[in-house]
């Protein structure tokens, strides 16, 4: 800008910060009009004390989901709104907060109710006084409209130069910036003033509340009896074919434990067979989650005695749940296993199948 246009600029920015805008010449260009704060906010000029009340109360009770009803209604008698709320666990055992706002001359009033609906456990609140904060962005507010209000003047200066002009338009951007900053800082700070926040803590009561009575079972283990068919691949002079029965402890999918006994038949001992299985299921399959059809492969290891000889067995697995549900289980697996013995006795290759029914502990 040349030396004139600058002086006029720097006079008119002195000017804003120190006075208001003289009235409009009759030739002078409109001013754009600047949106102001939120009506609803304080005005500086009515209220000396701007105060943010805020804080936090503790209570306990037997029945959580009960007092956080009768709060959700109580907080609408007062004029307020229920702004957020978690529960932990199920409603009716476990615990709540809730997050309120309120008209600021009945937060401590709020606060004296809610402590004769259950026991108090604490109670924390506050005014602080943002008075000279809330000014100082008023004031703020109006010296920027003021500056504004003299660079439009000088954009609408017939004897500008054009690198002028664009200089006064990048900071009447900046000053709309900033005008558009602070206005949504004082809309925010506004709305504390007009409306408290109060965080409620609902807990239950110590050694007393119905979680205790209703606590959910745990699964343990499952139990499942089950029939098995051996089918010898060499058998040799014994029988090709073993049937017997026995028990698998089931700790999970991942992990379980099978002991299986087959009844003597004519030349054959009986025989005792032990193992654990490792397996999982398909996440492209269901995952274990259905209630019908749950396909899962593993692999197993194991010992026994076969016709009175040791065994050291080991195989894959694959089997399918047909049936489960949180009580009962129906299972079906075929088994590939070699058996392999001691010094001087042939090694086995053994399919096996079996069929499993199991029950929770």
């Amino acid at each position: 800008m040349d030396e004139e246009v600058v002086a006029s600029f720097a006079s008119d920015e002195r000017l804003a910060t120190a006075e208001a805008p003289p009235p409009a010449r009759a030739n002078a260009p409109a001013l754009v009009r600047v949106p102001r704060a939120a009506p609803s906010a304080p005005s500086p000029e009515t209220s000396n004390d701007q105060m943010i009340v805020s804080g936090t109360v503790s209570v306990r009770t037997d029945d959580v989901a009960a007092l956080v009803r009768t709060v959700r209604a109580h907080v609408v008698d007062a004029g307020g709104a229920v702004v957020g709320e978690t529960v932990d666990g199920n409603a009716d055992e476990g615990r709540a907060t809730m997050r309120l706002r309120l008209p600021p001359a009945v937060t401590f009033a709020f606060a004296d109710w809610l402590a004769t609906q259950a026991t108090l456990e604490s109670r924390n609140l506050e005014a602080a006084d943002v008075s000279r904060q809330y000014l100082d962005q008023a004031l703020a507010l109006k010296n920027l409209q003021i500056t504004m209000g003299r660079l439009q003047e000088l954009a609408g200066r017939s004897d500008a130069k054009l690198n002028e002009v664009l200089e006064v338009e990048r900071e009447l951007t900046r000053v709309r910036g900033e005008i558009e900053r602070l206005e949504g800082e004082h809309r925010a700070l506004a709305d504390r003033i007009a409306r408290a926040t109060l965080t409620v803590n609902i807990l239950p009561r110590r050694g007393t509340h119905p979680a205790v009575v209703h606590e959910e079972p745990e699964l343990k283990f499952e139990l499942a009896p089950h029939l098995t068919l051996l089918h010898f691949a060499d058998a040799g002079v014994r029988h090709q074919n073993r049937g017997g029965g026995g028990v698998t402890l089931m700790f999970s999918r991942a992990f379980a434990l099978d002991a299986t006994v087959l009844p003597r038949r004519d030349g054959d001992a009986r025989s005792y067979l032990f193992s654990a299985s490792f397996a999982g299921y398909s996440d492209f399959l269901g995952g274990g989650r259905r209630r019908f059809g749950n396909p899962y492969l593993g692999l197993r290891l194991g010992t026994g005695w076969v016709n009175d000889h040791g065994l050291f067995s080991a195989g894959a697995e694959a089997g399918v749940e047909l049936v489960r549900t949180k009580l009962f289980l129906v299972d079906l697996t075929g088994r590939v296993l070699g058996f392999v013995y001691g010094k001087g006795v042939p090694n086995d290759l053994v399919l096996e199948a079996v069929l499993g029914v199991g029950v929770p502990f």
